[in-house]
């Protein structure tokens, strides 16, 4: 909680500001005023949970002051204490209306203001809490509620559903199907990035993927049609059908939104789409079967050509069930972005499994393992790094694979090179954090004779005083204001040591009250500055 004190009179604007323990509390005194305007500009730049204020102060009353802090900032939690020496009935119901908390006539005991305040800190505290809960029960649903649907219609398009589950869950996310629903599908990916391509390069193939999913949900983002992204990168179009309309019509109608959409998105992109697309319209607990159908006329691309439209024709034979390492692929490198080593290595070895049990000579094993090293250098890569650094005194191996004569040697060899990305990664990013660090010690010795606070620090940096607080007390094992306080005493004992006076040594650490400078070196050493110097 921070607090912010208004007050004309100099001397118990201070007794207030530095008499009282707040600290001691979890209370920080993020600033003081001597006037409503002053007052006005402090609370917008600092945002307090708490205020003392004053009624009677010159250019602005403190009533005045809460009118218009009132109007222009919504503050729904911030708790004020009136402190003021009229007793008149009038101005505490004008305070009541103007939202203030707590009224007291000076002169109050700083006991008193005290306990008044802790007890409205902790009605703000109930307040945000209170607040908090009903934000998240009102917000929660609607802001989860896209990805709760993408993850619904994955599982949807695995077949995971039963058909009263579905509907169910249909209605749980307010998709609005029902059991008599028929429905069609619609495969669709970027075509892959020719090698003499000079506006893409190989690593951007993601990027043109997700750029495909958002291009569909806008263009063809119409009633009773879906779009989905799966986990292997391919964007879905799922249209369900609500009328007794045929089945033909229903699909004439998906070829041609697909058709429109390639051309859309080649204009866009301008990089070419290619579609499969289901042959039949089927009840929507079949939905698994549609998506099969038109995966395997995507697949015939590589037959047929880019840019096209396929549709599913049966030929007969024995369904394959999809295989392939595009789900593991997608897992390593979300785990090498965000440095989770068991995870990587994890999905590393799926790939080296699914790629090495189906080698069944030693050409085919030399030409998965040349797929994995490829593989391993692109995501090396995009982290920017060097495949030299990675590999180490191992990239002999990569220029050379023949040279490891097992797969044991060739697995160990990967696995190192992935432990030494992920360390590489992690190791970057705890220099990143000791560097904003580093900036505020400096900042904090730079100004050692001037009142700093989390806040202020914060502002100065550009950075949430709550991220910094965390950040602080991950790197240097103490709290902010812990560290600070400790610093100014070291820096109180230099000063008194070489013969400074008391007022010397509180100058010289920002405190501008002697005698609270006083109560504080006296509660970290044990002793008075004066006696100190004795």
């Amino acid at each position: 909680m921070n607090l912010l004190i208004v007050e004309d009179e100099t001397r118990l604007r201070h007794a207030l500001a530095y008499q009282i323990p707040w600290e001691d509390h979890g209370i920080e005194v993020v600033g003081t005023a001597s006037n409503g305007i002053e007052g006005l500009e402090l609370a917008a730049r600092k945002l307090p949970d708490l205020m003392i204020v004053d009624v009677q102060m010159p250019e602005m009353s403190g009533l005045e002051f809460i009118a218009k802090l009132r109007e222009e900032h919504s503050l729904p939690f911030q708790k004020i204490l009136i402190l003021s020496g009229h007793d008149q009935f009038t101005y505490a119901q004008q305070a009541m209306e103007q939202g203030v908390s707590k009224y007291l006539l000076k002169p109050a005991g700083y006991q008193q203001i005290l306990s008044t305040m802790l007890e409205l800190a902790e009605q703000a505290k109930r307040d945000m809490q209170e607040w908090q809960l009903q934000a998240q029960l009102n917000k929660k649903w609607q802001a989860h509620l896209p990805v709760l649907r993408q993850d619904m219609l994955r599982q949807w398009l695995g077949g995971e559903y039963r058909l009263m589950e579905l509907i169910h869950k249909s209605n749980e996310l307010q998709l609005g199907l029902n059991e008599l629903d028929r429905a069609a599908v619609a495969v669709l990916d970027m075509d892959p990035i020719p090698l003499d391509e000079t506006r893409y390069q190989k690593t951007d193939r993601s990027l043109l993927s997700f750029s495909l999913h958002c291009i569909t949900q806008e263009l063809l983002h119409q009633p009773m049609q879906f779009v989905c992204r799966t986990q292997e990168g391919f964007t879905v179009l799922i249209v369900i059908q609500k009328d007794e309309l045929g089945p033909e019509l229903l699909l004439r109608d998906l070829h041609a939104s697909v058709e429109q959409l390639q051309r859309q998105v080649k204009g866009i992109l301008k990089h070419t789409v290619s579609a499969g697309v289901c042959a039949q319209v089927l009840g929507i607990e079949h939905l698994h079967e549609l998506y099969r159908q038109a995966i395997k006329a995507l697949q015939s691309r590589i037959v047929l050509g880019r840019e096209l439209v396929i549709p599913y024709q049966d030929t007969s034979q024995e369904e394959v069930a999809l295989k392939g390492t595009v789900q593991a692929e997608k897992g390593l490198e979300v785990a090498i972005e965000t440095a989770d080593q068991a995870r990587a290595l994890k999905c590393l070895e799926e790939v080296w499994t699914s790629l090495m049990e189906g080698a069944e000579s030693i050409e085919e094993a030399y030409e998965s393992i040349l797929y994995i090293h490829s593989l391993l250098i692109r995501m090396i890569q995009n982290q920017g790094l060097s495949a030299r650094e990675v590999f180490g005194d191992d990239i002999r191996y990569v220029y050379s694979i023949e040279l490891l004569r097992t797969k044991e040697e060739h697995w160990s060899l990967i696995h190192r090179a992935t432990e030494r990305m992920i360390e590489l990664l992690l190791e970057a990013r705890s220099s990143s954090t000791h560097h904003t660090i580093t900036a505020l010690l400096s900042l904090i010795e730079q100004e050692m004779d001037q009142e700093l606070t989390l806040h202020s620090a914060a502002d100065r940096m550009f950075v949430n005083s709550s991220y910094l607080s965390r950040l602080f007390k991950q790197e240097m094992g103490v709290a902010f204001s812990s560290y600070v306080t400790t610093k100014k005493m070291e820096r109180a004992k230099e000063v008194l040591q070489q013969g400074g006076r008391v007022y010397d040594a509180a100058t010289a650490t920002g405190y501008r009250d002697v005698s609270y400078f006083t109560k504080v070196f006296r509660k970290y050493w044990g002793a008075t500055p004066g006696e100190f110097k004795k």
